[in-house]
């Protein structure tokens, strides 16, 4: 069904009245989709890579998101890294055109559903060069425009009920567990078609308060900071903060993931309300060496608006493929997510039974062939195994 006759489906709804337990329900808006759990609303974007979350029964539009905006080039083997007023390749997702799926709710049978959005666009790279012919500035940048570069794909799931991934490759820390009905998973992969010189691609991803279904900075006057759970300290940001030095100079800090493979900024207002999260490796296809398991480097800085995080992943003029795995979620007072912190301490608003769920952090053997995921139902301590394949889950593989 297209998505224009789904708009015309869905004209008539209104109000978006809670689901019934275990339900997940969606309504279409111009610019964006609403979906509706038990304990959460999701505003995802259909113009371009971004997602806001809220609980349901809040009191008003303030919601946690994020924009995923660009996918820079660049040699990690340069000094310094990752520069950003040095980088030299830059792939822009909110100026590319996507093409937003209809939703898909699953009914699974079992008293819980799934819902799965997706999104996908081919994009462009520019590439930074400095003419030394024909420019009326010589040896100031230029740009190379590298059409088709990639697919870029973005798929987004959310269960009402706990599941997790785990990826051949990561050894003993490949579980991904995710929060049902309170975090919202979305799998990025990239598909190149034309090689960079580069040997890394970091996802551009800004993390802020929104107004819900508006994808911006909030308007609100609202007082928060992002606390980042690394192997060595909780570090403190302040997205208002727009970090440089006295020459202006942009600040950039490395994140220093923990020992396992999920890691954590959380929004922290009155208390930490919402999360976002990401592996600390990602699966690649290279076209040699086949699938493999790569480790990923993190940087972050704040711009004055936003927590701006950049997920890097190696690549060779091999690699075709690249799937990373965030995921942005919220602490519920009626169900809470649990997070386990370094120091061995839990937060969240409220501690779910280990017969419903799993730890966030958890360490798990990952097993062999292709990605897993193992979902709970929340009335019993059963799992089912379903097969993750291209982004999508199957039942009884």
């Amino acid at each position: 069904m297209s998505l224009a006759m789904v708009l015309m489906l869905s004209a008539s709804i209104t109000g978006r009245a809670a689901p019934d337990d275990g339900d997940i329900t969606f309504v279409i808006e111009d610019d964006h989709v609403v979906l509706l759990t038990d304990d959460m609303s999701v505003a995802i974007s259909t113009l371009f890579p971004a997602a806001a979350v809220k609980e349901t029964d809040a009191l008003d539009n303030s919601s946690y998101g994020f924009v995923f905006s660009s996918i820079l080039g660049y040699n990690e083997s340069d000094v310094y890294g990752l520069v950003l007023d040095e980088v030299p390749y830059h792939a822009s997702m909110e100026h590319a055109t996507w093409t937003a799926e209809t939703p898909v709710v699953v009914d699974e049978g079992d008293g819980t559903s799934t819902a799965y959005v997706s999104m996908h666009s081919l994009v462009d790279m520019n590439k930074r060069i400095a003419f030394e012919d024909g420019n009326p500035d010589p040896g100031t940048p230029g740009i190379e425009i590298i059409e088709g570069w990639a697919a870029v794909t973005v798929d987004f799931i959310i269960s009402s009920s706990n599941f997790s991934s785990t990826f051949d490759g990561a050894i003993d820390e490949g579980l991904y567990p995710v929060n049902g009905s309170t975090e919202l998973k979305f799998d990025i992969t990239i598909d190149m078609n034309i090689p960079i010189d580069a040997d890394h691609l970091a996802l551009d991803i800004g993390l802020m308060m929104m107004d819900f279904g508006n994808f911006t900075p909030t308007a609100m006057d609202e007082q928060y900071i992002f606390e980042g759970f690394q192997s060595d300290e909780v570090s403190i940001s302040d997205p208002y903060e727009n970090e440089t030095t006295e020459d202006d100079e942009l600040i950039m800090h490395s994140f220093q993931h923990r020992d396992k493979l999920k890691q954590l900024f959380a929004f922290n207002d009155t208390d930490e309300s919402s999360f976002f999260s990401w592996a600390s490796g990602c699966m690649a296809h290279n076209l040699t060496a086949g699938d493999t398991f790569e480790d990923l480097l993190t940087y972050y800085r704040t711009d004055g608006e936003a927590l701006k995080v950049y997920i890097s992943a190696p690549i060779t003029p091999e690699t075709a493929q690249i799937t990373h795995d965030p995921s942005l979620g919220v602490f519920t007072a009626s169900r809470g997510g649990i997070i386990e912190l370094p120091d061995g301490s839990i937060i969240g608003s409220s501690a779910m039974s280990t017969a419903l769920g799993i730890l966030v952090g958890a360490v798990v053997a990952g097993g062999t062939g292709v990605a897993v995921a193992i979902r709970r139902s929340a009335s019993q301590d059963q799992s089912e195994t379903v097969v993750l394949e291209k982004n999508r889950y199957y039942r009884g593989k």
